[in-house]
């Protein structure tokens, strides 16, 4: 009978500083996970239908958190300001929106690491705010998948060099899987088809339930089915603080 591991993961962002090469003449890049510099030509550019539509887009609802988090933070800067400030220079995610008649057309331009390391940096241009709202509308997926690449690069990177190397371990010795662990996270209970790795902070309790069951047909991939064999697994080796009680 086949097998397949289901990972249901329960997560929510850590604050992390990235920190670049040691001897390099690139300056290190400093932000929250997930944040990212919006800068515009002016203020009345951010304020105006331009803003709204970047606004709306990643301020969207992050799917897959268990709280409401947006797909990014986002703290706008005017192009003056930018341009004299080294501090928001050396963030790691910063996106340039630039609306200038001179232009033919409208242009999109990645840059990585720019002013600091690790950085991606996206300049969007256009010569109206009519072609820049259009452009942006065909190019958000893409621009969105570019600074969530470089999110995930830069946090695999930063726990390479803090991971906790005994649950890393136990998790390819006895689950055949491969998963790169931040430190301070524990192994709280484990059988042989179910493991629970926790980390606890004063703010932040953080949870990967790792479990398998047998493979019959589809039916498995449903999402109400997950829902329930997930429920019944956290019922078994998860009480709550009250009789009865478990965590889902």
């Amino acid at each position: 009978m086949n097998r397949f591991s289901l990972l249901i993961i329960l997560f929510s962002f850590l604050i992390i500083t990235s920190c670049g090469d040691l001897g390099s003449s690139t300056a290190n890049s400093s932000g929250k996970t997930a944040e990212m510099i919006v800068v515009t030509n002016n203020q009345a550019k951010w304020e105006s239908r331009v803003g709204d539509s970047i606004r709306q887009f990643f301020n969207q609802e992050f799917e897959v958190l268990p709280q409401s988090e947006p797909l990014f933070e986002m703290t706008h800067i005017p192009m003056a300001t930018f341009t004299d400030n080294a501090m928001f220079q050396s963030h790691p995610n910063i996106f340039i929106i630039d609306i200038d008649n001179n232009m033919n057309k409208a242009r999109l331009d990645l840059r990585k690491d720019e002013w600091a390391s690790p950085q991606t940096v996206i300049h969007l241009g256009a010569p109206s705010e009519e072609e820049l709202i259009a452009f942006f509308k065909e190019s958000k997926k893409s621009i969105l998948g570019l600074f969530m690449k470089s999110e995930r690069e830069r946090l695999i990177n930063t726990f390479q060099k803090f991971k906790d190397v005994e649950v890393i371990e136990e998790l390819k010795k006895n689950y055949q899987l491969t998963l790169e662990l931040p430190g301070g996270f524990y192994i709280a209970k484990k059988s042989a088809d179910f493991i629970w790795i926790r980390k606890e902070t004063p703010k932040i309790s953080q949870g990967i339930l790792i479990y398998s069951y047998d493979f019959i047909d589809t039916v498995a991939f449903d999402v109400s089915r997950i829902i329930a064999f997930r429920n019944s697994m956290t019922e078994e080796y998860i009480p709550g603080p009250t009789e009865g009680s478990f965590m889902i």
